[in-house]
């Protein structure tokens, strides 16, 4: 008995022993660092564009004109050139900028894709980047999803319209240098950034200088390179959005915005309103003589405490 059980005990012992040798030897032989050893395809690559990218990187005003709604092109790049090299996952700019290597950082304006999501990418490029099913981005993957007169309309449903037609050049470093008026679009935070004149005025859209400026009553229209300009659509989102207090991703109201300067432009219609927009005239309100109803105009004042605009100036645009 004591013979069989030594028997057992040893055979126990060996087992073990193979198993942690078997264990300890795998992860080495297939480890390959950051890398995972095995390949990744396209299908799952175009995954990731689907979820984080092509919502800029789509249609005519496509950042670059690099478009990443099939492999074709993908693989064809952007007007400054290739951003895949196959085999070369280090050398492939795609790669240098959702690490943050290369700038502007990808995604736009959002969080860092996750190593996960980051690997696949680089297994798929190391694999050599092969081709798969030719995969289309279906009309209904980009449209706007929420209804603007029933929804409530948050940050991050009107961030992508910004990723796709302004952050390009409304960003630190961005397609015009320093970023138009120092009005930056990267975030939440920097659109309300206290060092600025306002161009949003919660619960106000007529009196927000963003809107004024996509729909054309302030001029230059925006974005600055159109057309294309944004459509009906994407204007009936962001003009909800600030109906309803252009709250942050979280449904939290906007930081006060009493006392920041603003400036609008537009048609005097009446004495004193700009287009359909009422404001505060004082005894220290500088007018310039020469202005009638039914000219351009610009209008510079405060927000009041109830977001009213008191006018300190009008002159001619």
């Amino acid at each position: 008995m004591k013979k069989m059980f030594l028997f057992y005990s040893s055979f126990i012992g060996i087992s073990l022993l193979i198993c942690s040798f078997s264990l300890n030897k795998f992860p080495e032989e297939n480890n390959s660092g950051i890398i995972p050893v095995f390949e990744n395809t396209f299908k799952e690559v175009f995954q990731i564009f689907n979820e984080n990218c092509i919502e800029c990187h789509s249609g005519d005003d496509a950042p670059n004109g690099l478009h990443l709604t099939s492999y074709s092109e993908v693989m064809n790049g952007s007007e400054n050139g290739k951003v895949i090299i196959p085999g070369d996952p280090d050398g492939s700019e795609l790669v240098k900028r959702i690490k943050g290597l290369s700038k502007p950082k990808m995604p736009l304006g959002r969080e860092k894709l996750n190593d996960e999501k980051i690997n696949i990418i680089i297994s798929w490029i190391e694999a050599g980047a092969k081709d798969a099913d030719e995969i289309i981005v279906q009309e209904e993957i980009i449209q706007i999803k929420k209804d603007p007169e029933k929804d409530i309309i948050l940050f991050s449903d009107v961030n992508s319209i910004f990723n796709k037609h302004c952050i390009k050049c409304h960003m630190e470093n961005g397609k015009m240098g320093t970023a138009p008026e120092g009005f930056i679009l990267t975030s939440y935070n920097d659109i309300f950034r206290g060092d600025e004149r306002i161009r949003i005025v919660p619960g106000n859209p007529s009196a927000s200088e963003l809107l004024r400026r996509i729909k054309g009553k302030s001029l230059p229209q925006m974005p600055f390179d159109g057309p294309p300009y944004l459509n009906s659509e994407e204007i009936k989102l962001v003009e909800a959005w600030i109906m309803q207090g252009a709250k942050d991703e979280n449904g939290n109201e906007a930081p006060s915005i009493t006392g920041r300067k603003i400036r609008l432009q537009g048609i005097l219609t009446d004495k004193w309103k700009l287009d359909d927009i009422d404001f505060e005239i004082n005894s220290s309100t500088r007018i310039d003589k020469k202005i009638k109803t039914g000219e351009q105009v610009e209008v510079r004042g405060i927000i009041g405490t109830n977001n009213e605009i008191i006018v300190e100036r009008i002159k001619n645009d």
